[in-house]
């Protein structure tokens, strides 16, 4: 199925959820109710496409596929009218979505961990033919995009992140011959208005410190490792490289072909929760965020990833929601993944050797006998969030809707223009 008749199948979901929700609650939310309903949708669509074992998500528009995968969207829409969502409380919504979420999420720690294994196993041969095969692969298939009219600018900017780190290595005769060309680095894209000084990574080049050089090479040689290592493991995993976008610096990309509901990415940082921040005392704390990484949940608990790595990560190779940047207004593109609600609970099952991949900390513990805290019967080791994809993905750029609050005297950037901005008004309405 195409991505946009998938985008369309969902577009037309929530004209049908306005006008299902029209309760006495207030706008913000029957705006979480949407949200959480899309993704379970998206979710449920996700159980039954794998069920079908089906794997359409790298084809195009086909008669017999797109009846087969209508039919799925039918019986996923059917199973989700059967639990009668409207009549659930928030709170219930969201115990339901935690429930659906968390045991994919322990299912990619576990995977984070294969890999880790595998690395720590095969050492330097085994980077090395991986690094190999990936730059060859993506060879084939920029070819084969470029016949069938695909953008392939993920492809080539990850083959030059890969010339890049072999050839600080010395490995590039040994990995890929002497004698291949270097026309992906012709600019990556042609962008004229993009800093030359920006390697294929999203990182300055005229970084001349040789220890800070020597890290940040041998931290992208463990990313890019372990991103094709999970998209053997998954079906597609993310990397951060030089972001479509002119003049972004980093951006986020699917490596591979993840389905609509799939996890992404986590949002790294310091975790605030809400009854601290009625402090006054902290809110000179939050006065900066130029890069915009301070994130909020719909229940005012605030994830800051200011100070979180894009390069040398911690534990959590998914830990770079941080970097995905709201879509371009010029030329236009739409979201593909949402940022929801994410909680680490007791009962996900994540033990010592899992509980290291959770990409958060608390800036301040919770209370323990706050009204949230009382509906929070799973026993939360941590507050988190997620990006989840909004329609079927593949070797592209990630973007979500930042739904910036435009309240009176805030100064929004030039680039931002809202994506759907009485979503957005929903978002913040009280």
């Amino acid at each position: 199925m195409s991505f946009t008749k998938l985008s369309t199948m969902f577009s037309s979901l929530r004209t049908r959820m306005s006008q299902k929700l029209s309760r006495q609650e207030s706008p913000r939310l029957i705006q979480e109710r949407k949200d959480i309903y899309i993704a379970m949708l998206a979710s449920t669509f996700r159980q039954n496409r794998i069920r079908a074992r089906d794997e359409s998500f790298r084809n195009t528009d086909g008669g017999a596929e797109c009846s087969s995968l209508e039919a799925l969207y039918d019986k996923s829409e059917s199973e989700l009218e059967s639990m009668s969502l409207p009549s659930m409380t928030i709170v219930e919504l969201r115990r339901l979505l935690q429930q659906r979420y968390g045991t994919e999420v322990t299912s990619i720690f576990k995977g984070f961990e294969t890999v880790e294994n595998k690395l720590r196993a095969g050492r330097i041969p085994l980077v090395k033919d991986l690094l190999g095969r990936e730059y060859k692969e993506d060879e084939k298939l920029i070819w084969e995009y470029g016949k069938e009219g695909r953008d392939s600018s993920f492809l080539r900017r990850k083959r030059c992140a890969i010339k890049n780190v072999l050839d600080y290595k010395d490995w590039r005769s040994d990995v890929i011959g002497d004698d291949d060309d270097d026309d992906d680095n012709v600019a990556i894209d042609n962008v004229d208005d993009e800093d030359d000084n920006i390697d294929a990574f999203g990182n300055h080049q005229l970084i001349c410190d040789d220890i800070v050089i020597r890290a940040l090479r041998n931290a992208q040689i463990m990313n890019l490792s372990k991103a094709a290592l999970l998209k053997e493991e998954f079906g597609y995993s993310t990397l951060a490289l030089r972001s479509t976008i002119p003049n972004a610096g980093k951006g986020l990309f699917v490596n591979g072909g993840a389905m609509a509901g799939s996890i992404l990415a986590f949002f790294p940082g310091e975790v605030w929760p809400r009854e601290h921040l009625i402090n006054r005392s902290v809110n000179s704390h939050f006065a900066n965020d130029d890069n915009f990484q301070l994130s909020i949940r719909y229940d005012d608990i605030i994830v800051d990833s200011r100070s979180s790595p894009y390069n040398i990560l911690d534990a959590n190779p998914w830990a770079l929601a941080h970097t995905v940047n709201h879509p371009p207004a010029a030329p236009a593109a739409k979201p593909n993944c949402r940022a929801l609600t994410l909680n680490y609970t007791r009962d996900m099952g994540l033990d010592d050797d899992l509980v290291k991949f959770v990409p958060n900390v608390y800036a301040r513990k919770p209370y323990l006998l706050t009204p949230a805290a009382a509906h929070e019967r799973d026993d939360v080791l941590m507050h988190g969030l997620m990006l989840v994809a909004e329609r079927d993905v593949l070797d592209e750029e990630l973007f979500y809707d930042y739904r910036f609050n435009d309240v009176e005297g805030m100064v929004l950037p030039e680039w931002y223009v809202p994506c759907d901005a009485e979503e957005t008004k929903s978002r913040w309405a009280d």
